[in-house]
């Protein structure tokens, strides 16, 4: 296995670099960029087609270097020291040590990882967008169907109303009246001719005892008592 070229290029690039602008860290563990213009204009150029330092940074992280903005403790002599430090930056991978650059081999660059995730990333959220378009199209059908039957109902409803509009509006024709005659006979009338023989009742009504009393209210209702039928027809 090999070292990959820019593992190679940043390693003598710091061994290279005069300490004011950046070194190795106490341990050798990481190193430190303190000054960046300076490290951007003088030795970048050198190792690289480029004199950023941004660029630089995020090469660093591909290849799972960790950043962190700290000081080396070592160097900070006085409180003015301090002031300067505040910009320094501190780049650490295990693999990469100042007295071990044979385990730079184990650093393996992560963008080949990163466009599978990102491409898978994307597939899902394509996925997730297509079921999304899918729903909406069958709720919008099912919305259309609704409409129209929506709109069948008001017009069954319309036709209903007026045709019973019309038939509250015409007049109503008279029932006709089947007209019966109706025989009304007269209180004492008689169907068929009745014998005086048979006018027993009669005799036993009128036969009281002449010189006694009639009471007025009797004698009044026999006055009124209507005469006899014509129609007697004697045996």
């Amino acid at each position: 296995m090999s070292v990959a070229v820019f593992l190679q290029k940043t390693y003598d690039l710091i061994e290279s670099t005069p300490a004011d602008i950046a070194e190795w860290s106490n341990e050798g563990r990481a190193f430190v960029v303190k000054k960046i213009k300076e490290f951007e204009s003088q030795m970048l150029p050198q190792y690289f087609k480029h004199s950023n330092f941004a660029s630089f940074s995020r090469q660093l992280r591909f290849y799972g270097f960790d950043k962190s903005k700290k000081h080396d403790i070592r160097i900070v002599l006085d409180a003015s020291d301090a002031e300067s430090c505040q910009g320094w930056w501190e780049f650490s991978n295990p693999h990469f040590q100042r007295d071990a650059p044979e385990q730079m081999v184990h650093i393996r660059r992560k963008t080949y990882s990163e466009p599978t995730t990102a491409a898978s990333s994307t597939s899902s959220e394509s996925s997730e967008v297509n079921q999304l378009k899918r729903k909406m199209s069958n709720l919008q059908t099912q919305l259309t169907d609704l409409t129209k039957q929506i709109t069948m109902l008001s017009s069954v409803v319309q036709a209903y109303c007026q045709s019973e509009s019309m038939t509250s509006s015409a007049p109503s024709s008279p029932v006709p009246i089947k007209k019966q005659k109706v025989q009304v006979s007269s209180p004492l009338a008689v169907s068929s001719p009745v014998s005086i023989s048979n006018l027993d009742w009669y005799d036993d009504m009128v036969n009281f005892d002449a010189d006694a009393e009639i009471d007025s209210t009797i004698l009044d209702t026999l006055l009124d008592f209507p005469a006899f039928p014509t129609n007697l027809v004697e045996l």
